[in-house]
């Protein structure tokens, strides 16, 4: 559900995925909404989809990426070649891996006149994400 009011909260708030618009100054409409865009403009829901689908392949991946790590060297050792210093190195790298595959959302995808870069926010006390335009 996409609404941009304030008496619309409620139902927002039972809605499987609500998305709350012009977030400034409605903050019943922010607290009841799964995502919060600050501008008026309903043309950012194709890139808000698109963002969030290129979210959810990246923590796929990484969540795969982090199995392999630790299955190969549960392999390694227990073929009796794993060190303790590469253990230690997989265990701190990995997640360092993954942070840096991560940050590849904050420089990708179009950014146009009509679609400028989103940045995430996190709104005090919410616990709720809030995507507001830069610049």
């Amino acid at each position: 559900m996409v609404r941009d009011t304030v008496n619309d909260a409620s139902a927002k708030g039972r809605a499987s995925l609500g998305i709350a618009m012009g977030a400034i100054g409605r903050d019943a409409a922010v607290k009841t909404a799964d995502v919060a865009l600050m501008p008026d403009d309903i043309a950012k829901l194709p890139w808000l989809v698109r963002r969030s689908r290129a979210t959810l392949r990246i923590i796929q991946q990484d969540i795969g990426s982090l199995v392999a790590v630790k299955l190969l060297f549960a392999r390694l050792t227990a073929a009796g070649l794993a060190s303790l210093s590469g253990a230690i190195a997989a265990k701190v790298g990995a997640p360092l891996l993954v942070v840096l595959d991560g940050l590849r959302l904050l420089g990708g995808g179009e950014t146009t006149a009509a679609h400028p870069p989103m940045a995430p926010l996190a709104p005090a006390g919410t616990g709720r994400p809030v995507l507001a335009t830069q610049g």
